[in-house]
């Protein structure tokens, strides 16, 4: 992004504090983005890129309805794997709150018609990744 708009600031936020979000119920993790969102804002943010799929699935609707400026949410990439299949079958891995979120559902419906779905949550992958 910094070399398509190199004048634009980036502040980016891990929010170690309430991390891993998977085991967390979704109105506790929208409470939080929102709260994130806000203070993001207050600080002079022009766009809002929610980079976890937890976040996403559990806030992305709150935060466009609340805050601003644009949100920019990440899913599981549950259209392109389903079109893509060789083999009719596709696998959502993610933490526990996102492959039983509404969203995935949703998702899955719009785009995983003919594809069988494999929905598994991995426990400890948050931690692995961000140590």
């Amino acid at each position: 992004m910094t070399a398509t708009l190199p004048d634009w600031p980036v502040t980016y936020l891990a929010d170690q504090a309430y991390c891993p979000y998977g085991s967390r119920s979704k109105r506790e993790i929208a409470a939080r983005s929102l709260k994130i969102g806000r203070f993001l804002v207050s600080q002079g943010a022009s766009i809002l890129v929610v980079a976890c799929n937890t976040a996403t699935t559990a806030a992305v609707s709150l935060l466009r309805k609340e805050l601003p400026i644009p949100i920019v949410g990440v899913e599981p990439a549950i259209k392109p794997a389903a079109a893509n299949s060789q083999t009719g079958r596709i696998a959502v891995l993610a933490t526990p709150a996102t492959p039983a979120s509404e969203r995935v559902q949703a998702l899955l419906e719009a785009h995983a018609g003919g594809v069988e779905v494999l929905r598994r949550a991995g426990h400890g992958w948050v931690e692995r990744v961000e140590a």
